[in-house]
């Protein structure tokens, strides 16, 4: 549970707010904590007043994250982020240096506490009872549903008799815990967590045999052509991207290779959060080539 990262003081006004309308919690040393709920940003505000990030409970909040063991979590640090239980996923800044020609953070000043939604039944709403086997660009803004979405195209799909395989290096899609997803993805789905995208889809392809691969917020270059070689070796593909809009999607160069291989798009809203701005093929937008 993600109010168990948090001291009694700040997790009391925490748990005043619907829970299931709260997507982030945001702490940054010497500025009002912050909420992400039902969309908006609010400062968190106690008795006395608003609450204020503060060295001591970012040092808090990341001995209860890592167990008081920062060093076990020195790899996924220094990629900017701290898995925890239940698909939580923290976020964090401060001030890197390099070590031993590493990158590592000297100085956590900052972190944003990520919180996921299970929301079944959103797929239906966009695709139908049956997701046409294709390859899928799930598009939108930070904040936009679109992991909550591709989760449960997965479960969807993988209900139906396909054998998928969720790519969920930080563990934001099934929340993998010893090995099991804790977050619904379907009866037919194997999941790797906790490793490199770009390897992750290699060892998928070569050892699972899936019918359908899911990845979210995928950028990385390595990655991208090991998403492109996956479909072309048959897989379906479904990936989330960020644009703001299609004509980014369409004129970004660097997503150009997943959005030849893609034949369905789906753009996101992050206000109103999930409402669908367009769906279709792409022809009636600009050439993709």
């Amino acid at each position: 549970m993600y109010t168990d990262l948090l001291p009694q003081y700040l997790r009391e006004p925490i748990e005043r707010y619907d829970g299931a309308q709260l997507t982030e919690i945001r702490i940054r040393v010497d500025k009002p904590v912050t909420v992400r709920y039902r969309g908006k940003v609010e400062r968190v505000r106690m008795p006395c007043g608003v609450c204020y990030g503060t060295r001591e409970l970012i040092d808090e909040v990341l001995r209860r994250a890592t167990s008081h063991s920062l060093y076990s979590v020195r790899d996924s640090i220094a990629n900017g982020y701290i898995p925890y239980s239940g698909g939580v996923r923290i976020g964090v800044a401060g001030n890197g240096i390099l070590e031993d020609g590493e990158r590592v953070l000297e100085s956590i000043s900052s972190l944003v506490i990520r919180i996921p939604h299970q929301l079944t039944g959103i797929a239906k709403k966009v695709f139908g009872n049956v997701i046409p086997h294709e390859n899928y660009l799930i598009a939108g803004r930070p904040h936009s549903g679109k992991t909550t979405l591709i989760r449960d195209m997965v479960r969807l799909i993988s209900d139906s008799g396909a054998n998928c395989l969720v790519v969920d290096e930080r563990g934001e899609i099934a929340a993998v815990a010893d090995g099991t997803a804790t977050l619904d993805v379907g009866q037919n789905t194997d999941v790797i967590s906790g490793v490199r995208r770009a390897d992750a889809f290699k060892m998928a392809v070569k050892n699972m045999n899936p019918d359908v691969i899911v990845v979210d917020e995928t950028y990385d270059r390595e990655e991208i052509t090991a998403i492109v070689e996956a479909a072309g070796a048959g897989v379906m593909i479904i990936a989330s991207v960020h644009a703001g809009s299609m004509r980014q999607l369409m004129d970004n160069v660097h997503l150009r290779p997943l959005v030849e291989v893609a034949s369905g798009y789906v753009l996101l809203s992050a206000d109103p959060v999930g409402e669908v701005l367009y769906k279709g093929n792409g022809d009636d937008l600009v050439d993709r080539r």
